[in-house]
């Protein structure tokens, strides 16, 4: 186990000793007909994008550093997870990857966000969730897995894989519900083949 990892378990252990981590849901969607054989590297997408697909990494680094941070736990977290399933994590970006990993979480919370809005919500890094009357917080992680696809005479990237967990508490940091929500996201995430 690498230290990352190791922490990362420290935290889930924490938070479940604590009785914190808030009860949640997990819902994954995956593209027929795309699959993974052989594939095992994957790259972190570390820019933070609007869900457009701009990248505001900048703004977001200089205006509201503690999303900044929190975005880069979360993918510390997504990667430490894969890397324990047998992925390999590509950090050289010269080197190829199979797949490159994209994390989304609530960051602005409003009373008005529905449950199908969260359900619908088009992915982007800084999600809207929702503050309850009660103190309480809906926080939402997204994280999809997206390849070139191989049929497709183009370069164009499509997901071939998508978790959203959602999670209501009366914590309003995500970390506390979002660290056990990822380990069991990438749980779900299909096994690399035997290499």
């Amino acid at each position: 186990m690498n230290r990352m990892t190791n922490r990362l378990a420290a935290a889930v252990l924490a938070a479940v000793a604590l009785g914190a981590c808030a009860p949640y849901s997990i819902a994954v969607k995956e593209t027929p007909g795309l699959d993974m054989p052989g594939k095992f590297k994957f790259r972190m997408n570390y820019n933070v994008h609007d869900d457009l697909g701009r990248n505001i990494t900048d703004e977001i680094m200089t205006k509201h550093l503690d999303h900044w941070l929190t975005f880069t736990e979360l993918s510390g977290a997504v990667r430490a997870t894969l890397e324990d399933r047998g992925y390999q994590w590509m950090s050289d970006p010269t080197e190829p990857a199979d797949f490159i990993m994209d994390v989304c979480f609530t960051a602005f919370y409003f009373d008005k966000v529905t449950d199908e809005q969260l359900r619908e919500m088009k992915p982007a890094t800084l999600l809207a969730g929702r503050s309850g009357k009660n103190g309480t917080f809906t926080h939402m992680i997204v994280i999809t897995a997206s390849a070139r696809a191989p049929e497709l005479a183009s370069d164009k990237w499509v997901t071939l894989w998508e978790a959203r967990g959602i999670a209501t508490d009366k914590n309003a940091d995500i970390r506390m519900s979002g660290f056990p929500m990822v380990a069991d996201m990438i749980t779900r995430f299909p096994k690399p083949e035997p290499r």
